[in-house]
């Protein structure tokens, strides 16, 4: 399979305005509300009864959640966006010829981007945080007490644009501030180093590497 992560690296061109991408599920049914939220209820019973391992989480869509902030983007004159916005996960399609084109769609539109905003799934985690960062940009995190990996090496807020979930009516202020903060060079410096980030501590080996170092600390 030819994925973009392991094709050569190029950077973002730099834009006054932030070019902000979003390639996913967006869209709020009826039905799919009941789904998200009633298995973030169960695994919160499971937890509670020690049958799961993660924490109780708040119960609320998610989804809505990323429709809200893609809109507010959207919106605002200062934000360049580029959003394909779907109603079901993988816009719901089910061949191998289907999934490929979609797949294709989704890194192209991180790779014409220099954010690309990051925000829980079904899971309190973002893979499309990882995949940014793979791509050498710089991930829009909506922090929803998330736990990121190998924080004694990574100083993730030099990384992405981190915004509490409690902050999210600030996402456009907060971006703009780190977008004017670092300028061109800066923030192609960050990209750079987001690439070089995700080979040395993200790719499988690298972070087994990384967790062995840790390991044999211990």
């Amino acid at each position: 399979k030819n994925h973009f992560p392991n094709t050569p690296y190029q950077p973002s061109g730099y834009t006054k305005d932030p070019r902000v991408g979003f390639c996913g599920q967006s869209e709020v049914t009826p039905l799919s509300w009941v789904n998200e939220v009633g298995n973030i209820t169960l695994r919160n019973i499971k937890s509670a009864l020690q049958l799961w391992p993660g924490p109780i989480q708040s119960i609320r869509s998610h989804v809505g959640a990323r429709k809200k902030l893609l809109h507010t983007m959207e919106k605002d004159a200062r934000v360049t966006a580029n959003f394909i916005k779907r109603r079901k996960y993988r816009a719901g399609v089910t061949s191998q010829k289907d999934r490929h084109t979609t797949t294709l769609e989704f890194y192209q539109n991180i790779r014409d981007t220099q954010y690309t905003l990051c925000v829980r799934g079904a899971g309190n985690f973002s893979i499309r945080f990882y995949e940014t960062l793979a791509m050498g940009r710089i991930p829009l995190f909506v922090n929803t007490h998330c736990l990121v990996p190998l924080q004694e090496d990574i100083d993730w807020k030099k990384h992405v644009v981190w915004v509490e979930y409690n902050e999210r009516h600030t996402l456009v202020d907060q971006l703009m501030a780190f977008h004017q903060a670092h300028g061109k060079d800066g923030l192609e410096k960050i990209q750079q180093q987001n690439r070089e980030l995700w080979k040395e501590y993200l790719t499988l080996g690298g972070f087994f590497k990384a967790f062995m170092r840790h390991a044999n600390k211990d």
